[in-house]
């Protein structure tokens, strides 16, 4: 089942639900013909010629200050497999100390902004409309596992890692160069977050260690994919006193990688 929302370009498609996910489902590209083709191409168009990040700060509304981050989503099949990676993990003993995450939030952060001020927008969208042009398509595939001491269980990435990790510098200093105060910068490591402990793992937690779920993912390698465009995303914490609720994701913006200028830009959300 398609558990992502989608982006939307102009009237040319339509959102398909909140969360995380593709500019076209279940694809990157649209695949309905040339008519459908030429009208992406003009909504496209539309909104890079229009002043950089206007669709953005319409989005945002009354909403003064946003959690954002920007991040690569894997298409649907490859989720598809992923998931039943998972699923088998999750029959692991020990498997119920651990919180899973939903396929709705599978994503690979390219770059955390945090609280985001509505009016730094606009400059934030032109910087990674920059990006996106200096960046070209390249293959990746979900990868093996990994975790982050006790804490966090997440799958890799293999194929243009170098690529990846080149966008994510882009996107992180689009952030910084627009003035969003963000952390530190850390080496990136690609992952897709799967669990997180309810409680500390290993001989102290009366549990097995994460790193028992890591290696049993280790022979894992999904199907490549072009990866062709980044999204922003903003994350809703859920309200307090709900135990183990994840955030809500909601796509606002995608940018297609490319060097060409009519190949990437804000491509509208339908409200």
């Amino acid at each position: 089942m398609q558990a992502f929302g989608g982006t939307a370009y102009g009237a040319a498609r339509k959102t398909i639900g909140p969360g995380i996910g593709p500019a076209v489902s279940p694809g990157i590209s649209p695949a309905n013909g040339a008519a459908e083709s030429a009208a992406v191409s003009a909504a496209v168009s539309a909104a890079i010629g229009s002043a950089a990040g206007t669709v953005l700060s319409r989005i945002a509304g009354d909403t003064r200050v946003m959690r954002l981050f920007v991040a690569v989503v894997p298409p649907a099949p490859q989720l598809d497999e992923l998931g039943a990676a998972a699923a088998r993990l999750e029959g692991l003993p020990g498997a119920d100390g651990l919180r899973w995450t939903g396929r709705a939030g599978w994503h690979y952060t390219l770059a955390f902004y945090g609280s985001v001020p509505e009016d730094v927008l606009p400059e934030l969208s032109e910087r990674l409309g920059r990006a996106a042009r200096r960046s070209d398509a390249f293959p990746l595939s979900i990868s093996g596992g990994g975790h982050f001491g006790n804490g966090v269980l997440w799958a890799g990435a293999a194929g243009a890692v170098e690529e990846l990790r080149r966008l994510a510098a882009r996107t992180d200093a689009a952030g910084r160069r627009s003035g969003i105060a963000m952390e530190e910068p850390r080496r990136f490591t690609p992952h897709l977050t799967l669990a997180r402990a309810r409680r500390r793992r290993g001989a102290a937690g009366g549990g097995p260690a994460l790193s028992t779920y890591a290696e049993a993912l280790g022979d894992f390698v999904g199907t490549p994919w072009d990866v062709s465009e980044f999204v922003l995303v903003r994350s809703s914490l859920p309200a307090g006193g709900t135990p183990g609720a994840e955030p809500r994701y909601e796509t606002l913006a995608a940018w297609r990688l490319g060097r060409d200028p009519g190949a990437a830009g804000p491509l509208e959300q339908a409200r």
